[in-house]
C-alpha cells in the first residue's frame, strides 16, 4: 500500500459578537442526511523530482466519494456524521464528525485497511484544526473552513489550548462570488513557509478546492468534482 504523510488543512472558527456559533449563510454547505459529492485528491507519490530543480514531484489522483449519513451528538450539541470513501483501492476510509452549528470538524476516525480504526479528536477543540504532519499515513483532504458569519474580510491568529501545534494566520478575503481563507505559518519540522489555501463558492456542498503547500512544494491539492 502506498503511504504519505497526512496534513488535514484547517477549519478555522470566528464567533459572531453574541458569543453563539453560527454559519455563514451565503457560503456555508447547509446540509441534509443524503447529500453527496465527490473530491478529487491530488498528492506527490515521491519526493524525488523527474526534472531538474523546482519541477513539479510525481503525483497521482485519487477521488472520495464523501456522504452526510446521520445527525450525531458531540459532547451535547448536534452533529453531522460524514463518510469518505476512496474510489481507488488500497486507500483508507474515514468518518469525519462535524459540529452542526460550526462545521468545524470535531473528531476523525480513520478506518485502516488492516480493519483496526484510528480516533482523532480536533486539537483545537472547536477553533481549528492542525495535527502534525506526520500524525497519519495517508494524504487526503477534509476539512471545512468555518468562515465569518458576515461577509467581511478578516485576518487573525489561531491558537491550539494546550498542545504543542504551533499558532497560525488565518485570512479570509471575501471576492465577487467566492471566498478564499488563507492559513500560513512556519512549518516547525522544516522551517519552511507553509500555507493553506481554501476556495469556497455559494450552494456548493463542500468547498470548491483546496491547496497545501510546504515551501515550493504543493503537498496536497484537491477540487469538488
Amino acid at each position: 500500500m502506498r503511504t504519505t504523510k497526512l496534513l488535514l488543512l484547517l477549519a478555522a472558527i470566528l464567533l459572531p459578537s453574541n458569543g453563539a456559533l453560527a454559519l455563514n449563510a451565503t457560503y456555508n454547505p447547509h446540509w441534509k442526511i443524503g447529500d453527496h459529492w465527490n473530491v478529487r485528491v491530488t498528492f506527490p507519490v515521491s519526493l524525488k523530482r523527474a526534472g531538474p530543480p523546482g519541477a513539479p514531484l510525481p503525483s497521482q489522483n485519487v477521488d472520495y466519494a464523501y456522504a452526510v449519513i446521520r445527525q450525531i451528538t458531540i459532547s451535547g450539541k448536534p452533529g453531522w456524521m460524514v463518510s469518505v470513501t476512496p474510489q481507488t483501492p488500497g486507500y483508507n476510509s474515514w468518518i469525519l464528525d462535524y459540529d452542526a452549528n460550526s462545521l468545524a470538524l470535531v473528531r476523525v476516525q480513520q478506518g485502516l485497511l488492516i480493519g483496526s480504526v484510528i480516533v482523532t479528536p480536533n486539537p483545537f477543540g472547536t477553533d481549528a484544526w492542525m495535527p502534525k504532519l506526520s500524525q497519519f499515513d495517508n494524504q487526503i483532504v477534509h476539512d471545512t473552513v468555518r468562515l465569518p458569519d458576515a461577509n467581511h474580510n478578516q485576518t487573525r491568529t489561531l491558537t491550539a489550548p494546550q498542545t504543542s501545534t504551533p499558532d497560525f494566520t488565518q485570512s479570509v478575503t471575501f471576492l465577487a462570488h467566492a471566498v478564499t481563507t488563507t492559513l500560513s505559518r512556519t512549518d516547525p519540522l522544516t522551517a519552511k513557509p507553509h500555507k493553506t489555501v481554501i476556495v469556497w463558492t455559494p450552494g456548493k456542498k463542500w468547498w470548491t478546492s483546496a491547496t497545501t503547500t510546504l515551501g515550493p512544494d504543493t503537498l496536497v491539492s484537491a477540487k469538488l468534482l
